[in-house]
């Protein structure tokens, strides 16, 4: 939540010193804040493949594991690929 929260602080920031006419301090929150959505952004697809590519295994129970085999390289690409899409 963070992560996505930064960059909307910023711009906000930003917008409300544009609206105060504070030009300067404005551009640069502008400026930072593009910078660092686009950082949250590529850090949000970074962490969702290594969540589907290591999976969430450790937390599974047996029956989870053992029965309906749900955990699996294939399963975890297919979930890749509808998130991505």
């Amino acid at each position: 939540m963070v992560l996505h929260f930064l960059p909307e602080i910023l711009l906000n920031a930003g917008k409300l010193f544009h609206f105060a006419e504070k030009t300067h301090v404005s551009t640069w929150l502008f400026r930072v804040g593009n910078v660092v959505f686009i950082a949250a952004r590529f850090l949000s697809v970074i962490f969702a493949v290594l969540t589907f590519w290591f999976g969430l295994e450790p937390y599974a129970s047996h029956t989870l594991r053992y029965v309906y085999e749900i955990y699996t390289s294939v399963v975890n690409m297919c979930m890749l690929k509808v998130k991505n899409t």
